[in-house]
């Protein structure tokens, strides 16, 4: 998994093991070596060809709006910081506000 905000790379290497992230169709769980962080509500759908998530969907107040995006086994996803607008690219440069993700499906 990778993360970049607000146009800093973080690279999730844990001393303990490798984040591992669940996603469901409402919520997102993140794991370390196998134990559970924490989960958040999400909201996955498509308006025309966009693919859009809004991560704490509950309070719009908080809620997070996000774009995202599936290439081969990789998962992307743009997320705004609350109150400001969905990004309309994959991008979080500094000053955007904006988190990238980018998870690598696990093999089975």
């Amino acid at each position: 998994m990778r993360r970049e905000i607000d146009g800093v790379l973080r690279e999730y290497r844990a001393t303990r093991g490798k984040y591992t992230a669940r996603f469901t169709p409402t919520e997102l769980h993140l794991f370390l070596a196998g134990g559970f962080l924490g989960s958040q509500r999400v909201a996955w759908f498509r308006v025309g060809e966009r693919l859009e998530a809004d991560f704490g969907w509950d309070d719009p107040k908080t809620a997070e709006k996000a774009i995202w995006k599936v290439e081969g086994d990789t998962l992307t996803i743009c997320q705004a910081q609350p109150g400001d607008p969905r990004p309309t690219d994959f991008t979080a440069s500094k000053g955007s506000r904006r988190t990238l993700w980018v998870f690598q499906r696990k093999d089975k």
